[in-house]
This record gives C-alpha cells, structure tokens and sequence, in this order.
C-alpha cells in the first residue's frame, strides 16, 4: 500500500469511527518519526483513550516516550482515561511512576475480564 493510499484509509476509518486521533512521535538514530496512532473519543473536557497502535519498528523505549510526551502534552487542558485489560496494566503502572497518570480503580462488568482504570494527573 502507498502512503496516498495509507494515507486515505486511515482518514477515512477515524471520520467514519467518531474518534480523535495522534499520531505518536519519537525520536531514533534517524531523527525523530511516527511510532504509534493513538484513537481517542472526546466527552466534554475528558479524553477517553480508545485505542493505541504501535508501529512495527517502535522500541519499547520509543512507546514510553511518546506515550509520556502525548499525555504532557494534554494533561493539564483535558482529564485523560484509560481502561486497560490487566494484562496491560503493568505498562500503565510504569507511566504512572512519571506522575503523569495516577490508578483510580477497577471496573468490573465491562468485559468478561475487569479493567484496571487510570486517570490523567494535573501538574
């Protein structure tokens, strides 16, 4: 696929979905580059995280720092929310030790299995 034709399906897939999306920069030996497309649906002054996708060549390294710069990035305008599967709360835990996010419960009954919930902190 081109990039015209990644280009049009992605645009085309967010507008028909109803959510907002950024795309997730890091910086590489090769200069700075996308690594991740966050989707996210808007309530009022909250931000709902949908979906984060990874690109192939993103480092662990490279999910931290983006994910750390796009939530420093809108933490202190919007209330950020994620509701993680457990098995990804652990990732969730560890951007929380950079302040930015705090864990304020769980969510049972959403899905077969409970969601570890986390919010944007203030700085």
């Amino acid at each position: 696929m081109s990039p015209a034709e990644f280009r049009e399906k992605i645009v085309a897939y967010v507008l028909g979905s109803g959510f907002s999306a950024w795309t997730l920069i890091a910086g590489s030996s090769k200069g700075h580059m996308p690594v991740g497309l966050v989707l996210g649906e808007m309530r009022r002054k909250a931000l709902m995280l949908g979906e984060i996708v990874w690109f192939p060549w993103a480092s662990a390294r490279n999910k931290l720092e983006a994910i750390l710069t796009f939530l420093n990035g809108l933490r202190d305008e919007l209330v950020i929310l994620e509701w993680a599967p457990f098995e990804q709360r652990k990732s969730w835990e560890h951007v929380c030790r950079y302040g930015v996010m705090r864990r304020v419960g769980t969510v049972y009954d959403m899905t077969p299995e409970p969601l570890a919930v986390f919010q944007s902190r203030k700085r």
